[in-house]
């Protein structure tokens, strides 16, 4: 498993973005919006951005309304680091290998459109927080 990149939840997108270029960090998509439901009808309802300082990642994940599935985190938890990515070759295999270790899943494998569509699932455990994967096979960007 490699970190992908660290995921930081914020109330306003342009805000946070600003705040993180005066830390030297730059826009290297658009802001994406992911509100496609899953083959299970879920929806993320979030709005997303990436940004990079020297190799590092910056995922900011802002929720789009009350029924996003950050929401009652950010009223909780507040704005911050909210997720690690870990970019894994075969998805399935890694969760097991999670689940094995006492992960707890919060959210099944699904297409991420920030990801053209590679699926990405959540776990947690205690005392690690909230770990995001992503299936990125080998020699794929």
């Amino acid at each position: 498993m490699k970190v992908d990149h660290i995921g930081y939840l914020v109330k306003d997108m342009d805000r946070a973005a600003e705040a993180f270029a005066e830390l030297g960090f730059v826009p290297v998509t658009d802001v994406i919006r992911d509100d496609v439901p899953d083959s299970a009808g879920n929806v993320r309802n979030v709005l997303l951005r990436f940004l990079e300082n020297a190799g590092t990642v910056v995922e900011l994940v802002a929720p789009l309304g009350e029924d996003s599935d950050v929401f009652n985190r950010l009223q909780t938890c507040g704005e911050g680091p909210y997720h690690i990515c870990y970019a894994v070759d075969d998805l399935a295999a890694s969760m097991e290998a999670m689940r094995a270790k006492k992960w707890r899943v919060l959210r099944r494998p699904s297409p991420a459109v920030a990801f053209g569509g590679a699926p990405v699932a959540f776990l947690v455990k205690k005392g690690a927080g909230i770990v995001e994967l992503v299936e990125k096979p080998a020699g794929t960007a």
